[in-house]
């Protein structure tokens, strides 16, 4: 299987090309394929680049095998992966997440350095589901 793995900040990916490979994520595979000490290892799985009108698409997924929205890593990560893979040679150009879309900049080729815009943090309870009544998340053990 080919593959590509990458690590931002701590976090390390690994990165599935679908125009390579025909691994399919089902939950089972990210968990076997992310397990430390019998597969590959890592924070994560990004697949992709899929089809999107506008830039590039993926899909993130957690080492349990679970879908997640967006990581800022893994859209760092998977910036400099288009960019060393050829996919393209933007400097600047829209990632497609579950989450919505999200403008990434590689600041520099030569060390892989990469910023994602990832748009206004919210405080609100209800934007990361947090139990109990509507509040703003400060201060709170």
């Amino acid at each position: 299987m080919d593959f590509a793995k990458y690590e931002a900040l701590g976090n390390d990916y690994i990165v599935i090309d679908p125009s390579s490979t025909g691994f399919v994520p089902l939950p089972e595979h990210v968990r076997l394929a992310c397990d430390r000490h019998h597969g590959l290892g890592g924070d994560g799985l990004l697949y992709g680049p899929l089809p999107a009108e506008e830039g590039f698409r993926l899909l993130t997924f957690n080492a349990d095998g679970s879908q997640c929205p967006q990581s800022g890593n893994g859209l760092r990560i998977f910036a400099r992966y288009l960019r060393e893979s050829g996919h393209t040679g933007a400097d600047t150009f829209t990632l497609h997440s579950c989450a919505g879309p999200s403008t990434v900049r590689v600041l520099d080729v030569a060390s892989g350095t990469v910023s994602a815009d990832l748009g206004v943090a919210s405080l609100d309870s209800r934007a990361v589901g947090a139990a109990g009544p509507a509040r703003p998340l400060l201060r709170e053990p």
